[in-house]
């Protein structure tokens, strides 16, 4: 994704760095393909340079030959030649250098796919279209035409054609001329019989779906994800070495959110460290008025991420409130999504910027973790955002000794056997033991297990224990006297 502008590849994209993307790229496919899902890479010839939706239109990807196999063309020819790959879709774009016919779409280009990729690139694996119900494919087209042109090009199977019936009736009246050959069909049709036998589909069994949620999202799958996020999150301004927060006794801290999206992990992840207060005002007036008291405001940008087209962007009012908000206090802004929503913005007021690029529960905890120097910021930009901030910048930190926060089998542990506790703790509750219980579990300077149970007193309407509850000594010594 080398176009900021770009409305169709962005968050689907491994960034702008072709040797960044094929290593990542590479990674991806020996993932699947190790356990038998059979992987596919596109848009071939590449789609990342252009600001227009090939859903809507046909895009045009300038630039010679030369720049092509610098860039686009790249991760494809690196990829093929390991022929680690199942599958090559084609993309809905034209691209003058490969095939410069007028509105020539690389899906339906005969010098795209049977010229570089079957014959330059030796690629003998299956070869998809992109869908053939949009517009970039079908513009100036009768019903069908898309799909038999993108099969004489050298294309195996045609994606969601837009007319099944007139496709079929091309089809059989260019059979019928010889313009489709019977060894043609039965190129790609024993191709696809290949695929389907090595994906087993020859011994075919069932799915187990009872737990099938439960298999396919185990602990140690949300372990590996927030690892990642944890290598990820990227500090990429960092004014006096302000994050992360170290003498936090002389400062008063103060959240702000914006965005779209719910808080689930952050906040409550900052107030494990400080009492960090949220403000929440209408309008720069009352938020200045209310942030008087504070000496560090945290503004937080929180995106959906539900799908890769939602918008990243602050909206008018947003940028309004962090730009005059930086201007007069020690502004840490957060965002929890694309860094170019970071393009909008006039970044030179503030004192740090934070990129987490997902608006998930993990990645909360993570950046707070890394403001308040549990965990070290280790990322960098997979794209740039301007001169001073460029694709692979990302400032580091080292850890603080402070008390983390991770999941049990971070550190060793086992989710299930913890989660044993809670009977233990709601029996003792049952039994009138304790009115109430908070239990807390750390390991390797980690906590992985925080609950609270029960009232303060065995009365109904007593105080609930919460976590931030702090019991007496005489309370602890019971414990640990004991143990």
């Amino acid at each position: 994704n080398n176009n900021p502008k770009n409305p169709i590849i962005g968050n689907r994209s491994f960034g702008e760095d072709p040797i960044e993307v094929t290593a990542k790229a590479t990674a991806f496919i020996k993932g699947m393909e190790g356990v038998g899902t059979s992987s596919s890479i596109k848009h071939f010839p590449g789609h990342g340079n252009t600001d227009q939706d090939s859903h809507l239109g046909l895009p045009l990807i300038s630039g010679s030959r030369a720049d092509l196999d610098k860039i686009e063309l790249y991760p494809y020819k690196q990829i093929l030649n390991k022929n680690i790959t199942s599958a090559v879709m084609t993309s809905h774009l034209h691209v003058p250098a490969i095939d410069n016919t007028p509105k020539m779409p690389s899906s339906l280009s005969y010098k795209t796919i049977t010229g570089v990729l079957k014959d330059e690139y030796n690629f003998e694996g299956l070869i998809y279209t992109d869908a053939l119900n949009m517009k970039g494919a079908t513009q100036g087209l009768q019903p069908g035409e898309a799909d038999l042109k993108a099969f004489l090009a050298g294309t195996d199977i045609l994606l969601i054609p837009q007319n099944i019936i007139a496709s079929q009736k091309l089809f059989l009246e260019a059979y019928n001329k010889g313009e489709l050959s019977e060894e043609r069909l039965a190129h790609s049709v024993k191709k696809i019989l290949m695929a389907k036998y090595k994906a087993g589909l020859n011994n075919f069994k069932a799915v187990e779906i009872k737990h099938l949620y439960e298999d396919l999202n185990t602990p140690q799958d949300h372990q590996l994800y927030k690892q990642l996020m944890e290598e990820a999150v990227t500090l990429v301004k960092n004014k006096e070495n302000a994050i992360p927060f170290t003498e936090i006794k002389n400062k008063k801290f103060a959240y702000i959110a914006l965005g779209d999206d719910a808080d689930t992990n952050f906040l409550p992840t900052l107030k494990d460290y400080s009492n960090v207060k949220q403000i929440k005002a209408n309008d720069v007036a009352s938020y200045k008025s209310q942030a008087q008291e504070f000496t560090d405001l945290i503004v937080v940008l929180h995106k959906k991420n539900n799908n890769p087209w939602q918008s990243y962007k602050f909206s008018k009012s947003e940028i309004n409130i962090v730009q005059e908000l930086a201007k007069s206090h020690k502004v840490h802004l957060v965002v929890f999504t694309s860094p170019y929503s970071l393009l909008d913005l006039d970044l030179s007021d503030l004192e740090s910027i934070l990129v987490a690029y997902q608006n998930h529960p993990s990645t909360q905890q993570i950046a707070a973790q890394i403001l308040f120097g549990t965990l070290a910021a280790k990322g960098s930009l997979p794209v740039g955002i301007s001169e001073e901030y460029p694709v692979g910048h990302g400032i580091y930190t080292d850890p603080q000794a402070r008390l983390g926060f991770s999941s049990p089998e971070d550190a060793g542990l086992n989710s299930k056997v913890l989660n044993k506790i809670d009977n233990l703790v709601n029996q003792g509750l049952k039994q009138k033991m304790m009115p109430g219980a908070q239990v807390l579990v750390a390991r390797d300077g980690k906590v992985v297990y925080h609950k609270s149970f029960g009232r303060h007193e065995y009365t109904s309407s007593s105080k609930k224990v919460g976590n931030t509850d702090v019991y007496d000594l005489a309370s602890l010594t019971k414990i640990l006297a004991t143990l």
